[in-house]
């Protein structure tokens, strides 16, 4: 029995032993196939996940999308699916071509394991680290990174595309990491610097409501808005909480902090957005109520500056915003801000600023805009016992503002260093007294009902000094300005700005309208100096923040405002610019209408004489102009081409010459955004005149003097040049002109463009005297051994030939192309005259020999006939018949030598006047 049950047991132990070893097994096997699946899962899909977010990334936006390194894996992440891309670009298309919309470092997704296995590919989190991103918006609004493109095959009914999605959003927490952000926006001309954003969320969702947590941290931030630096370096964090109910489009505030330096506020309510309309109800307050947070804000006062500052007094402020936001309204809105009994001191000065008082109210009822009121109904602060007061009021901003306010200040410059810190090299001194006033509607000024609107006051500047590192030290001894409803009136302004003087007087009208209403303004003023330093104001600005915040930008083009009414007379005795003195400025621009004129402007430059008429114009910024009317007088040419590469542009031939120049030129082009000229669009007409003209090194001349072995074609003085040329779309054509270099003449046309194209032509006729002693020994060999041949052949006086510069204005192609001699005559001349004159030598004596037999025999007939009358008739027949067969055989001798002579001699001749012209063309 005892066995028995010993056995039982044994066998119920081996029986367990053998189930946990197969447990054992099976969890041995899925471990080892988890780890399998964690090393192959990454490998299997890698592919089609790379493949995939290049497709959709490609495939879906309007830019070139790349990126570097792809990471994916199971086993740190499990039971996620990780994946990362590290530098990943982002390259716009045009219209912003070639630039860089954003970089990122580094992007880390997980995803659910099962969606990547079923092909839904659902994130559930994700990473950016180090995004460096530009943004920009043209004058145009047309924004950088609106690169999704529309669908021109969608439809007015909403289609389930879910099945065509291969990425799903799932989110749970997500985290961005060192984001620097530059955006620049011309229409608006703003422009913000991010430096260091570091945001994180996270979300708890149940159905349609979802809580979202974030925080955020700016190390600096920077904006500029119409060139003013308002933000300088400003730090920012906020914890924002909201309560999302994403079927009601309604997002609520929870706990919430945002802090802007020291200023701490707190925002409670909610903004809804069910339609286009947005719907709010929100407050916000200051959480910190004292004057110090309110202080930290001024863009000269930074956190690390007011750590030692000694402060006191109350800061308030409350917004509220209720209401709806249309196309029309704008929600209920009361701002209050108050500082009550602000004070502040700098432990190591003297004086302080106290008795700080300020209350301001925004207050709107019922939403229209024109009914909100703005008072500030107290400014007052006490600069080291010099009291500013300023009081403000306006409504009905939009139909006919209302204002009135009232500034009253003296101040001592010289007691703000004993208050506020100096930069090194800052100083201050000088007195600011101001006393205006005024109450009215604008209306009255508009319809000149002057005697409804009350103003008046004055605002004068005496022995007033300004020094700071970044610009010129200002003095300005007096300064009398004038405030009446009519105008702002300039009556005495003398000052010094560094090296220079500037004296100026004018008025400027309608202002209040154009301030409050955008109505053009009109002014005039008149403006002279004895000496005026510009190469003072064309030095780089130094400043930290600014060479952080603003990226260099390429030129952009001036608008000239269409609500601008100016005229200015200026005379300027003297201008020092970029090592270019220029004295005897003097003339006058007007501005009307988006378009500057030029009115008879003149100044003494570069040893001449420079006059400008004409306009600038960018009335329609889309195709914005130039049109210009320019009489140079005696400019030395030289220092004209460095200074101005249009002239070289057009004459390429100049930047080889020394001497004066006078030039005439009316020319219209349309201009790039960066003021550029569009040289296709360019039309006008000229004239260049040239005095004592040295043409040095120029690659025409020396391939001439290397073709007639004369090394002084190099370098040579020119007789006075008078150029007429035309532009038509971009390309100059001159008119024939005579070029005159020594006793060598030619006569120049051709043509160049601005896009670099060239062919010029100089049909040139030089004397043998000008040649070289090998070129002219060449002629006088070949004339020599034509007259061993029995030729005489005088050489021409002068070589006939063209110089063609034609290619590129920055590399032309220049050849010699002969033509022959003239002269006396040319050789091939010489050679018909001298076989001309040989058949004639032989002619007459041919004939003089038939002359001298028929007189022989004429005399020996005489003879005869008195010996022998009687044979006189036979006699005489027979030498009648004897001489004329003599006298017929002699002929036929002498005509046929002549004849055979005249033959070779031709040939000979002919073909020894090919060979001296075929030799001087090599």
């Amino acid at each position: 029995m005892v066995i028995r049950v010993n056995q039982a047991n044994f066998n119920v132990k081996y029986i367990l032993m053998k189930i946990v070893k197969k447990i054992a097994l099976i969890f041995v096997i899925l471990f080892v196939l988890l780890i399998g699946t964690a090393v192959v899962v990454p490998v299997v899909f890698k592919d089609d996940i790379v493949q995939l977010v290049k497709d959709t990334a490609n495939e879906n936006v309007n830019a070139q999308v790349d990126f570097g390194h792809f990471d994916l894996g199971l086993i740190s992440s499990f039971p996620k699916f990780s994946f990362s891309i590290e530098d990943v670009s982002v390259i716009n298309k045009a219209p912003f071509e070639g630039d860089t919309l954003a970089f990122i470092g580094e992007l880390n997704f997980q995803l659910d394991l099962m969606s990547v296995i079923n092909g839904k590919y659902s994130i559930e989190s994700f990473e950016i680290n180090h995004l460096n991103a530009n943004a920009t918006v043209l004058e145009d609004g047309r924004a950088n990174w609106d690169i999704v493109p529309e669908d021109s095959t969608a439809t007015e009914t909403p289609e389930d595309t879910t099945a065509s999605e291969p990425f799903e959003f799932a989110l749970e927490r997500y985290a961005l990491n060192d984001i620097n952000v530059k955006y620049t926006d011309k229409e608006s001309d703003m422009k913000a610097v991010i430096k260091n954003l570091n945001h994180s969320g996270s979300f708890k969702m149940d159905g349609d409501l979802m809580d979202v947590f974030t925080q955020t941290n700016i190390d600096k931030l920077d904006f500029f808005m119409e060139g003013d630096h308002l933000v300088n370096q400003m730090p920012i964090s906020a914890k924002a909480d909201l309560a999302l109910d994403m079927e009601q489009s309604k997002y609520t505030f929870l706990e919430n902090e945002f802090v802007f330096n020291e200023l701490k506020l707190g925002v409670d309510g909610w903004v809804a957005m069910p339609d286009e309309d947005i719907d709010m109800d929100i407050k916000v307050s200051a959480l910190d109520n004292t004057f110090k947070s309110i202080l930290s804000l001024i863009p000269a006062a930074y956190k690390s500056d007011l750590e030692g500052i000694e402060t006191s007094g109350d800061f308030d402020l409350t917004a509220v915003l209720k209401g709806k936001m249309t196309e029309t309204t704008y929600p209920m809105m009361d701002i209050d801000l108050s500082v009550k009994d602000g004070f502040f001191h700098y432990p190591d000065l003297p004086e302080s600023a106290k008795n700080i008082q300020v209350e301001l109210m925004v207050d709107n009822k019922d939403g229209i805009l024109d009914h909100t009121e703005v008072n500030l109904k107290l400014f007052h602060v006490e600069l080291a016992k010099n009291p500013i007061d300023i009081q403000f009021y306006t409504t009905n901003i939009e139909t006919d503002p209302f204002l009135k306010g009232k500034i009253q200040s003296k101040l001592n410059l010289e007691n703000l260093k004993d208050v506020v810190p100096m930069e090194e090299g800052e100083d201050y001194k000088g007195r600011i007294n101001a006393d205006l006033a005024f109450n009215g509607r604008m209306s009255s000024i508009e319809n000149e009902r002057y005697e409804e609107f009350k103003a008046n006051g004055e605002v004068s500047l005496l022995e007033l000094v300004y020094e700071t590192p970044d610009m010129p030290k200002t003095e300005i001894s007096t300064a009398y300005f004038k405030f009446t409803p009519q105008q702002f009136e300039l009556t005495q302004f003398e000052a010094k700005v560094g090296n220079s003087d500037i004296q100026a007087k004018g008025t400027i009208d309608n202002i209040l309208s154009y301030v409050f209403k955008d109505e053009t303004i009109h002014g005039a003023f008149t403006v002279t100096s004895k000496y005026f330093d510009a190469n003072e104001w064309m030095e780089d600005e130094d400043t930290e923040a600014i060479e952080e915040a603003e990226e260099e930008e390429d030129d952009e083009l001036a608008v000239v405002p269409k609500n601008i009414n100016f005229e200015l007379v200026t005379k300027l005795d003297s201008i020092a610019y970029d090592n270019m003195p220029i004295t005897n400025f003097k003339g006058r621009l007007t501005i009307k209408e988006g378009t500057v004129r030029f009115h008879d402007n003149s100044m003494n430059m570069l040893k001449g004489v420079i006059g400008i008429d004409g306009v600038y114009s960018t009335a329609d910024p889309e195709k914005p102009f130039s049109n210009l009317s320019l009489d140079i007088k005696q400019l030395d040419i030289p220092t004209a081409v460095k200074a101005f590469n249009t002239i070289e542009e057009m004459a390429p031939v100049l930047k080889y010459a020394e001497g004066e120049m006078d030039l005439m030129l009316d020319f219209k082009t349309l201009l790039t955004d960066s003021m550029t000229p569009v040289y296709s669009s360019m039309n006008g007409k000229g004239n260049l005149k040239t005095r004592s003209l040295m043409i040095n090194e120029n690659p025409a001349l020396k391939t001439l003097a290397k073709q007639v072995k004369n090394d002084k074609f190099s370098k040579m003085r020119a007789e006075d040049l008078n150029i007429s040329f035309v532009i038509e779309d971009g390309k100059l054509t001159t008119k024939p002109f005579k070029l005159k270099v020594g006793k060598t003449e030619s006569m120049v046309s051709g043509w160049n463009d601005f896009d670099g194209n060239m062919r010029y032509v100089m049909d040139t006729k030089m004397p043998r005297s000008e040649m070289g002693s090998d070129a002219n020994q060449l002629i006088d060999n070949l004339a020599g051994k034509a007259s061993g041949l029995g030729v005489k052949v005088a050489v021409g006086e002068y070589l006939l030939f063209d110089v063609i510069a034609e290619g590129k204005t920055s590399s032309p192609k220049y050849k010699v192309v002969p033509k022959g001699m003239s002269g006396e005559s040319s050789m091939k001349d010489q050679t018909k005259e001298a076989v001309k004159e040989k058949v004639d030598e032989f002619k007459n004596k041919a004939e003089d020999e038939i002359n001298k037999q028929k007189e022989a025999a004429q005399q020996k007939i005489d003879e005869e006939k008195e010996k022998a009358k009687a044979e006189a008739e036979a006699a005489k027949a027979e030498a009648e018949r004897k001489a004329k067969e003599a006298a017929d055989k002699a002929k036929a001798e002498a005509e046929a030598k002549k004849k055979a002579e005249e033959e070779k001699l031709k040939k000979e001749a002919e073909k020894k006047a090919g060979d001296v012209l075929k030799g001087f063309g090599r």
